[in-house]
């Protein structure tokens, strides 16, 4: 009777926070950890090949040599912004130490400090082995990272560095308590916005390693060492310290504070003590406003003036975001039609005037004239550019916003501090006028790890989604046709 009564819950959706394969069926759970752990491995390995090695003299080139100033542009060699983080890198196994902010590098050199110890570790770095023939007689183990292919070398060094993201995410979906941590673990690895920048010298990955170290020790009640990681997230993408607060709100309702400061008989000292089992994560907060206070913002060396931070606001990047959502969530929204219909159907006319409302606002305020997003060779530009072309563009690409927004608010998640997440992804770019959906990985990371999964229909449509974009992404990079 029992097995009938959970095969009638099956066929009719009911079983959330299930894994993709139960434990009823034939193959034993610990067989597909160890298939899917093999898979990831597989195709870990075959991501550090989607960038393509072009032979070029990596020491004939200035440390801030931007390829796509080439003729023709180096794609091969180092793609976009790799060109940057390059030339930090290369500066450090040089031993040139004061070209911090000189570079157009906009983040804090933690990532490149790790990246070059690892180089220097693994292979002795000779800045002048291109021009001394001396350097020519050193042997291949010993020369590998400064050869003709030294980007390629780096790039893997950067892709080893970012595989434990893979680990700390089935961690923190452990601790959350959910069973379908399988199938989560492999949503976050082949989601198009995180997969690609795996396998390339960009700063994104490496922070949300950090972060997601943070959550886990935040989840495991490890709060001053939580708040020490996170520290190193922000030293490796600043941005990152908005989520610094989203973890101290998990801290604090995890302690109940506000449970204790609500109680009518509440005991300052207990609510005190609490406070000060997360006062790491104050300290974090602290530290950063005073940063920001002495360097007048945000952003490192010449990228402040490129970017433009301070003094205005751009309620574009919430629009992409969420249309990005709409777009990553697809059968999740699909799967909330009827929750949706029945929101709306409780107050059509105050729901039908803030729909007209929005939309207006939304004509108004889109922008989305910032320079690098009209290069073509990202792909999301081609998408941020065919919005911008006439008010029939903007007006079809609102829809998905809506229906996302929507969505979203019936959505549960699986606690209620973790609604922090959706004011924070906002407020996280709202300064910043370049459209990046790579901006908006922290808030979709943390949307996989949160919301209740109602269905193990959605994951696997989901999945299936994810897989075949991420090998669309795949062989547009290694092709050369686009960039993320």
């Amino acid at each position: 009777m029992r097995k009938k009564t959970a095969r009638r819950r099956h066929d009719a959706g009911e079983c959330s926070e299930r894994p993709l394969i139960s434990q009823q069926e034939f193959v034993p759970p610990w067989a597909v950890h160890i298939l899917v752990g093999l898979s990831i491995i597989v195709a870990y390995g075959l991501g550090m090949q989607m960038v393509p090695s072009v032979e070029f003299k990596v020491a004939d080139l200035d440390p801030y040599f931007d390829t796509r100033d080439h003729d023709p542009p180096l794609h091969g060699a180092l793609k976009v912004d790799e060109a940057h983080h390059w030339g930090q890198i290369k500066a450090f196994l040089e031993g040139r130490f004061d070209v911090v902010g000189q570079n157009r590098v906009a983040t804090p050199p933690l990532y490149h400090a790790l990246v070059s110890i690892m180089a220097w570790v693994v292979g002795d770095y000779a800045p002048s082995m291109v021009r001394d023939p001396l350097y020519m007689e050193l042997s291949p183990t010993k020369a590998w990272v400064v050869g003709d292919y030294a980007p390629s070398m780096v790039r893997i060094l950067s892709a080893i560095l970012c595989f434990p993201a893979l680990v700390l995410f089935f961690l923190c979906v452990r601790a959350l308590g959910k069973d379908n941590r399988v199938s989560l673990s492999l949503l976050f690895f082949l989601c198009p916005i995180f997969f690609p920048y795996f396998f390339v010298i960009y700063t994104d990955m490496p922070a949300l390693v950090f972060l997601l170290g943070a959550l886990f020790l935040t989840l495991t009640r490890r709060y001053q060492l939580a708040g020490l990681v996170v520290g190193l997230a922000i030293l490796v993408r600043q941005h990152t310290i908005v989520w610094a607060f989203v973890l101290g709100m998990i801290a604090m309702d995890q302690e109940d504070v506000w449970g204790k400061l609500a109680h009518p008989d509440y005991d300052w000292t207990r609510a005190l003590r609490a406070v000060g089992r997360v006062w790491m994560f104050l300290l974090v907060g602290v530290t950063f406003l005073a940063f920001m206070y002495w360097n007048g913002g945000a952003l490192i060396g010449v990228a402040q003036q490129a970017h433009g931070e301070w003094g205005y606001l751009f309620p574009t990047q919430g629009y992409v975001w969420l249309f990005t959502m709409f777009f990553l969530f697809m059968p999740l929204h699909l799967w909330n039609v009827p929750r949706i219909g029945a929101m709306l159907g409780r107050r059509p006319v105050l729901w039908s005037i803030i729909g007209v409302c929005s939309f207006v606002v939304y004509l108004q305020t889109f922008w989305a004239d910032h320079m690098w997003n009209s290069d073509l060779y990202h792909w999301h530009n081609r998408v941020v550019m065919w919005m911008k072309q006439d008010v029939w563009a903007r007006s079809l690409a609102f829809l998905p916003m809506l229906w996302a927004a929507c969505s979203l608010c019936v959505t549960q998640l699986t606690r209620r501090s973790f609604y922090w997440i959706y004011p924070v992804a906002i407020l996280s770019v709202l300064l910043t006028p370049l459209l990046e959906p790579r901006y908006f990985m922290a808030s979709v990371m943390f949307f996989l790890l949160f919301a209740k999964w109602k269905t193990v229909y959605v994951d696997r449509l989901t999945l299936a989604m994810y897989a075949l974009a991420s090998v669309y992404m795949y062989i547009g990079v290694q092709s050369g046709a686009f960039f993320p």
